[in-house]
């Protein structure tokens, strides 16, 4: 049984994706609890990896640069672990339009390597895996855990598929394992050179560069978004939390914020930028949700969680960490 402990001093702790924009807040703050902290990253170009992400704590995290699918370093890497925070995947939604593999190979199939080196290795830690809002789809809002997913690309369904997975191996080689769905992150430390690096980000490098943020369905479409230093709070009380053993826990705000309202509030807090109304064309139209939120009441049930970065604040704190370090990221 993994251990119990709410400051993480002395844990030894393992990190998939640990380079990316969740990973590397993670091991910072995790760094910064005194953790023993192991990250495991491909650094594959266009995964958001960098080492710059971990800068403030460099020297005090144990950074793996190899691929999760190498079974031997992965075993080595499990072994004697308290805690797994499982965050690494490709992070395009669209990209299995045109090359499905990277979504088969970097998320289902490094999942199962992780599985398999855990047995192997019989090391009995808690996984903690970063699933996705998506793996609802469509869903009458705000969306419970009860909901039955129904992703509508395939990035979305690979994390289901790996949630799966998680699930069987959990119960069958008797290690802890929780399910955390999370919303629409944002925050400094995410990759901005595509779209696919989430909305708000995006939309920071626009007006950060004086462009124009594109908005379909002219704006209206409501999300709920988490600064990155909430979401990281999140994990790491569910990873602290015996009850949420085997259980899937959505992480967000539950408060649904139209994506206009977030574009005016990134264009007052970069001082820059402007908004313009576009058409969405047929296979966006496909892939879209609509309005999609979710109820966190079993997240702040289990954990007691409560959010701490307001959207104006979390937007403004986004914001000036790009004026200061964007050309690391573009």
């Amino acid at each position: 049984m993994a251990k119990t402990l709410k400051s993480f001093s002395g844990a030894d702790v393992l990190i998939t994706g640990g380079l990316g924009f969740v990973g590397s807040n993670l091991a910072i703050e995790l760094a910064k609890r005194k953790a023993n902290v192991t990250i495991i990253d491909s650094l594959r170009p266009d995964y958001g990896g960098s080492m710059f992400n971990i800068e403030p704590v460099k020297d005090r995290v144990d950074v793996k640069v190899q691929d999760l699918n190498d079974f031997g370093k992965t075993c080595e890497a499990v072994r004697g672990k308290d805690f797994i925070f499982h965050m690494a995947s490709q992070q395009s939604h669209v990209l299995w339009r045109d090359e499905p593999y990277s979504d088969l190979d970097d998320g289902i199939r490094a999942t199962v390597v992780l599985l398999e080196a855990l047995k192997k290795t019989k090391s009995e830690p808690r996984l903690v895996f970063g699933g996705t809002r998506g793996e609802y789809g469509r869903q009458k809002s705000p969306v419970n855990e009860n909901a039955v997913p129904n992703p509508l690309g395939f990035y979305e369904l690979c994390k289901l598929f790996s949630g799966r997975a998680c699930e069987l191996y959990s119960r069958t080689y008797g290690f802890e394992f929780v399910w955390a769905r999370l919303t629409n992150i944002y925050g400094p430390r995410s990759s901005i050179k595509t779209n696919a690096s989430g909305v708000v980000n995006w939309f920071v490098r626009l007006a950060l560069e004086g462009k124009k943020i594109p908005l379909y369905y002219k704006g209206g479409i409501a999300r709920d978004l988490l600064y990155a230093g909430d979401c990281v709070q999140a994990l790491l009380l569910l990873a602290d939390c015996a009850e949420a053993n085997g259980e899937i826990v959505n992480v967000g705000s539950g408060k649904p914020v139209t994506l206009l309202q977030v574009a005016e509030k990134i264009v007052e807090a970069a001082g820059s930028g402007s908004i313009e109304f576009v058409k969405a064309d047929a296979k966006r139209d496909k892939q879209e949700v609509g309005d999609a939120f979710l109820d966190v009441g079993k997240l702040e049930r289990l954990t007691g969680f409560r959010q701490e970065t307001g959207l104006d604040e979390g937007i403004r704190l986004t914001a000036n960490y790009y004026k200061k370090y964007l050309q690391k990221y573009v």
